[in-house]
């Protein structure tokens, strides 16, 4: 894994303001509503004890351009942070294994993409298995796609995702990618019925 500082708990803080600003606003508003609705008038109310002048003489003040400034700069950087985490290629590099003089040893996500899903695939109960990686956190997660009979065991699936992971720590050490196993039960079959027949008398 590379030393790259994950973005995620930023982006999270983000999201968990951007949140809590949209639910407090529709608060706000479906409770003037409901106050509108009673026959309150809420804005006559509070107009009284505002005080509106700073409206107009704000604009007016030496400190205005720098908060417009201020505020600009900060909404700036902070979407062009967003965009680049979220909008920058997720895909999976190459895993190094080690270096010499003579050169690096490498393995292709697609390769152990492939190893992970063949033992998925082996394990019982299990139809079908389909890996893919993607870049996360400055790391690697195989995500696998795991399709299981309807009576098959979760916990031998549980033991073989579990061998898996000790598998890939086992052959890349630190390197080693993170492991997702998304599992889906087939329907189970439904019995036949039969055909209705005649009956004559």
């Amino acid at each position: 894994m590379t030393g790259r500082r994950s973005p995620g708990r930023a982006l999270e803080a983000v999201a968990r303001a951007v949140t809590a600003l949209v639910g407090a606003a529709s608060t706000a508003a479906g409770a003037y509503g409901i106050a509108l609705w009673a026959g309150l008038d809420l804005s006559a109310a509070w107009s009284i004890h505002l005080d509106r002048r700073w409206y107009y003489f704000a604009p007016a003040q030496s400190w205005w351009p720098w908060a417009l400034l201020a505020a600009g700069a900060l909404a700036l950087v902070t979407g062009a942070a967003i965009l680049v985490a979220y909008l920058r290629p997720r895909r999976a590099r190459r895993i190094t294994l080690g270096s010499s003089p003579l050169g690096r040893a490498a393995v292709e996500p697609s390769a152990l993409c492939s190893a992970v899903s063949g033992e998925f695939a082996a394990i019982a109960g299990v139809e079908n298995a389909s890996a893919t990686a993607r870049a996360s956190g400055g790391g690697t997660v195989i995500t696998v796609a795991v399709r299981a009979a309807a009576d098959s065991d979760p916990d031998e699936i549980r033991r073989g995702a579990a061998g898996a992971a000790d598998h890939l720590a086992a052959t890349l050490g630190s390197s080693a990618p993170r492991l997702r196993v998304l599992l889906e039960l087939s329907k189970p079959q439904r019995p036949p019925t039969g055909q209705p027949g005649r009956v004559s008398g």
